[in-house]
């Protein structure tokens, strides 16, 4: 217990709080609906309200990176899982991220594996990236897993959005209303300004976390499928089964990734208590494999993005 709630009361908001997203991956915004989320759990408000207050204090909300939808720079991103001698070396490696031009989050387990989500543009550019993580002390290999899916925008940003989007990004978890003045407009105006975008896909939403700091422990188990199962089929068995565990639909599921993984997490007391929930997973027909780790953190890499804001907006200060 911390902060005075319960663990069970955390990992219900989690799940609230993944749940009630119209796109679990790119729609973690900055201000959730408390309302929403609040009748999700069956509390009050406030009590909603506090309990994100204390994950962002311990450090389990690490922010939030908002960001223009990379399809409107005519690129996509892309996953590499990279995996370390030993997870001492995790560190130096996290840091030696900052020098790579184009990595955006890296993903990381409590072992020795990371996996870094980087701008997907030219061949040239993809292969130099891959041979600089490879020369980074510690790393013994990498492999490219598979594009990040992004959701369709429907229009290009016009340069006043260009120069919202930069203000929103600046200092996401301000007051809409203190956002405004930072652009000139009234609080009315930028309110609508922002759902317009939201709407259209053109600006992403992404939370930083770190499991390491949830009070408790998180477990993600994978479930490798057998290729003629209908995946969401096999889901609907593996929840009935197990109903605790979560799907995290933005890892392992379609339209964001291939049918032949599903991806769930679970709240555990121990590495231990994993054995009977792996079990229960292996026992649903369709399901062929089961491997789990327990989620560590994320470390956002700013550079990419923020410079392609400032070009677009002719480098103005916000």
């Amino acid at each position: 217990m911390r902060g005075g709630l319960s663990t069970s009361l955390d990992w219900e908001l989690y799940r609230a709080l993944y749940r009630t997203g119209d796109d679990p991956f790119w729609s973690c915004w900055p201000h959730p609906d408390l309302a929403l989320l609040s009748k999700a759990l069956g509390t009050t408000r406030t009590t909603v309200w506090r309990r994100l207050k204390e994950w962002r204090r311990i450090g389990f909300i690490g922010g939030y990176e908002v960001i223009p939808n990379p399809s409107l720079m005519g690129v996509g991103l892309m996953l590499s899982e990279v995996q370390l001698s030993d997870a001492r070396s995790r560190q130096s490696f996290l840091n030696e991220l900052e020098l790579i031009d184009g990595v955006f989050v890296a993903n990381y387990d409590l072992g020795p594996r990371t996996t870094v989500v980087s701008v997907a543009d030219m061949p040239a550019s993809r292969a130099r990236r891959a041979e600089l993580l490879a020369r980074i002390p510690g790393v013994e290999s990498v492999r490219t897993i598979a594009p990040v899916w992004l959701p369709r925008c429907r229009r290009p940003l016009t340069a006043k959005e260009w120069k919202f989007l930069g203000a929103v990004r600046e200092s996401p978890e301000s007051s809409l209303l203190e956002l405004s003045r930072k652009v000139g407009v009234s609080a009315k105006t930028f309110s609508r300004r922002y759902q317009a975008v939201r709407e259209a896909k053109e600006v992403l939403s992404y939370r930083i976390e770190d499991f390491s700091r949830f009070p408790g422990t998180i477990a993600m188990v994978i479930a490798h499928l057998d290729p003629r199962v209908d995946p969401r089929a096999v889901a609907a068995r593996v929840l009935a089964r197990l109903p605790t565990l979560t799907e995290i639909a933005s890892i392992t599921s379609v339209p964001f990734s291939p049918q032949d993984r599903l991806g769930f997490c679970a709240l555990v007391p121990s590495a231990s208590s994993l054995e009977p929930i792996e079990a229960g997973v292996l026992e649903v027909p369709g399901v062929v494999k089961v491997r789990t780790r327990f989620r560590g953190g994320e470390r956002a890499y700013r550079g990419w993005f923020d410079e392609r804001i400032h070009q677009a907006i002719g480098g103005a200060a916000f």
